[in-house]
């Protein structure tokens, strides 16, 4: 016959007062629950029952002031502690990290070549089936590009499209940085009138120099770029290029999304010995591409923004 073990018991009444051994567990008869003593404290502990556990936050104390639902509806009311970006403030593609090495540069005119749209001095290159490229002064059997190094098959002269290094354009916004000029702002010419923006072109350095403009601040822009020169009270002007340099008029700008621009071909340019600066080849330039081409200021002086071809 198996033996039973009965504890020590009694009413709440009694088991309140009494004392009992370290560990000494008693049953409370009224309440049909167990109190385990420390050998200390009168009635020792009161153990709960399963029933009388908490099983909703409700039936706790807040003591730590936790968040209810209809409460927290903001991303701002927590602390960002890991650094997350905001959609106003991760706005380029350089604030990410290149992790799957996307290559930079543009190019869709060669079948050797994938990424280079940047020439102006290519064209007619049927043995290469580069029919669109610019290539009549130089036998482009194969093509390599000396701006970029994954153009590796041509001995041309190839330099970039894009001429503005560095500053800020006068636009209907207020002053907007050249490489943040988008496809449908409007620039302000000299005459005050806006400009409709229909291209951009991006690219690098290369080879070429850098000039800095008259003024405040590091507005740039490279030294085969057109420059305006008013005579007095800027009743007429002439315009500029750097003898120093590769200064091309006809040079086609070809911007990303295809829209071909240049300068007008009814300009005379006068050549000027410019001081220029050296600086990176893999600098980025920018060139937007107007409705029509413009007098444009650009730190205390004036450049022209090449027009669409119609």
């Amino acid at each position: 016959m198996a033996k039973v073990i009965q504890w020590k018991h009694g009413s709440s009444e009694d088991s309140a007062v009494f004392t009992g051994a370290l560990k000494e567990i008693t049953i409370d008869d009224d309440l049909h629950t167990i109190r385990l003593h420390d050998g200390e404290t009168p009635g020792g502990a009161l153990l709960a029952r399963v029933a009388e556990v908490p099983t909703k936050l409700s039936q706790l104390v807040d003591d730590l002031s936790v968040w209810r639902s209809d409460e927290l509806t903001k991303l701002s009311q927590l602390t960002n502690d890991k650094g997350f970006w905001a959609t106003g403030a991760l706005t380029k593609v350089s604030q990410l990290q290149n992790d799957s090495g996307f290559l930079t540069g543009h190019c869709t005119y060669c079948t050797h070549c994938t990424y280079c749209q940047q020439c102006s001095n290519c064209h007619n290159c049927t043995t290469i089936n580069c029919t669109t490229i610019n290539c009549t002064t130089v036998n482009c059997t194969t093509i390599q590009c000396s701006v970029y190094s994954y153009c590796t098959k041509c001995d041309c002269n190839c330099t970039d499209d894009s001429c503005f290094v560095s500053g800020k354009l006068e636009t209907s916004k207020g002053l907007i940085d050249v490489h943040n000029i988008l496809i449908g702002d409007e620039i302000i010419d000299w005459l005050g009138k806006p400009v409709k923006v229909v291209g951009v072109s991006h690219g690098h350095l290369g080879s070429r120099r850098a000039i800095q403009m008259k003024g405040r601040g590091k507005n740039r822009v490279t030294d085969d770029h057109p420059m305006v020169m008013f005579r007095t009270k800027r009743r007429s002007y002439k315009l500029c290029a750097c003898i120093n340099s590769k200064f091309d008029p006809n040079k086609i700008i070809l911007a990303d999304n295809g829209v071909r621009g240049r300068y007008s071909e009814e300009h005379d340019y006068c050549g000027w010995f410019i001081p220029s600066i050296a600086m990176p080849a893999d600098t980025p330039t920018v060139c937007p591409i107007a409705e029509r081409e413009a007098i444009v200021k650009f730190g205390n002086g004036y450049v022209l923004v090449p027009g669409r071809l119609s």
